[in-house]
C-alpha cells in the first residue's frame, strides 16, 4: 500500500469544489509528480475540478482527460488520481460505473490510480 500526501493546493481545491456545489455531486482529477514505479509514496500536487451537476458524461470525461493530460505534461505532472464529492454524504461510495471508467482511464498512464471520496 502507497503513501499518499496533498499539497495545501491539491486539497483546497478538493474541499472547495464540494463546497461550492453542495447540492450536487462534483469530480476531478489529482496529478501527481511524475516518479519511479517503485516510489511508495504519491504526492497529489494539483486538483483539477471536472464536472458538477452531472458527472457521469463519460465523452466529456473523455475529452477532459485529453486536455488536462496535456495540462500535466507541460508541468511534468502525471494524472495519478480521481477524486469525488458525492452530493448525500451518507452515499459516499464509488459504485458509479463512469467513476470506474474514468478510473481505467487514468490507469492506462499511471498504473496504481488512486480515487478518493470526500466528504464535506
Amino acid at each position: 500500500m502507497s503513501s499518499v500526501k496533498f499539497s495545501e493546493n491539491a486539497y483546497c481545491k478538493m474541499i472547495m469544489h464540494g463546497v461550492k456545489y453542495p447540492h450536487c455531486s462534483v469530480n476531478g482529477l489529482l496529478l501527481g509528480k511524475s516518479s519511479s514505479s517503485k516510489a511508495k509514496e504519491v504526492e497529489f500536487v494539483e486538483a483539477i475540478p471536472l464536472f458538477h451537476i452531472n458527472i457521469n458524461l463519460i465523452p466529456m470525461a473523455e475529452i477532459a482527460l485529453m486536455q488536462v493530460d496535456t495540462y500535466a505534461s507541460n508541468k511534468g505532472l502525471v494524472i495519478s488520481g480521481y477524486y469525488v464529492a458525492p452530493e448525500i454524504a451518507k452515499e459516499a461510495t464509488f459504485d458509479k460505473i463512469s467513476n470506474n471508467r474514468i478510473l481505467e482511464k487514468v490507469a492506462v498512464n499511471y498504473r496504481d490510480p488512486i480515487a478518493v471520496i470526500v466528504s464535506t
